[in-house]
């Protein structure tokens, strides 16, 4: 919590006092990091500097575990990639991060095991790389448009979408055969790729 009439530095102050671990040189490098005036008092910080100074105090105290809830809310794209490097560098030296996010590309860099929730329920859970070697996605390109309903009752085949003369192919088993099948009708192109975390995240959802 952060509190309107104190400044930077009296929030340093007594999270110094609260936490044996507070490392003053760390904290120093991210007020830097972050260009945050630690005299200001917190009423005059945008929600912005609010969120950097939070990161802040978190971070000075090097601890064990962190819960982060939209960590990077409120920053510019060049802070939130250096939020998304300490954390890749605390979970590193061993700091057990649980964080919550809607930005996908950044949950994909920076973690190691994935739950989807949809209305509370867990629909996807595992390690992200497991997850993603579950299926192949071939995607293929035709001159025209080609008859899907071959592939559509494929049980090799989970999903297939087909947007004007583009294939896509949701491989769940046997991708060599599919590809073959594929190859078969002449694509222009055709490529076989691992599922990225935001394909996973739409199947589940």
């Amino acid at each position: 919590a952060l509190y309107d009439r104190l400044s930077g530095n009296d929030h340093l102050e007594m999270t110094r006092r609260a936490y044996r671990g507070y490392d003053p040189a760390r904290a120093k490098a991210m007020l830097e990091i972050f260009s945050l005036d630690p005299a200001k008092r917190v009423a005059r910080l945008s929600k912005g500097q609010r969120t950097a100074l939070a990161l802040v105090l978190a971070f000075a105290v090097r601890p064990q575990i962190m819960v982060l809830d939209e960590p990077a809310s409120g920053l510019d794209p060049i802070h939130a990639r250096a939020i998304l490097d300490l954390l890749i560098e605390a979970a590193a030296a061993g700091t057990a991060i649980v964080l919550s996010s809607h930005q996908i590309g950044q949950v994909e860099r920076a973690a190691d095991r994935v739950v989807v929730l949809k209305r509370g329920r867990v629909v996807l859970d595992g390690e992200l790389d497991e997850l993603r070697g579950r299926e192949k996605l071939v995607e293929a390109v035709f001159a025209t448009p080609v008859d899907d309903r071959k592939f559509a009752a494929d049980t090799r085949i989970r999903r297939v979408e087909r947007r004007g003369s583009t294939l896509r192919l949701y491989v769940q088993a046997d991708p060599d055969g599919v590809i073959r099948d594929v190859g078969a009708l002449a694509p222009i192109s055709l490529n076989v790729l691992d599922q990225n975390l935001e394909e996973l995240f739409f199947s589940a959802v």
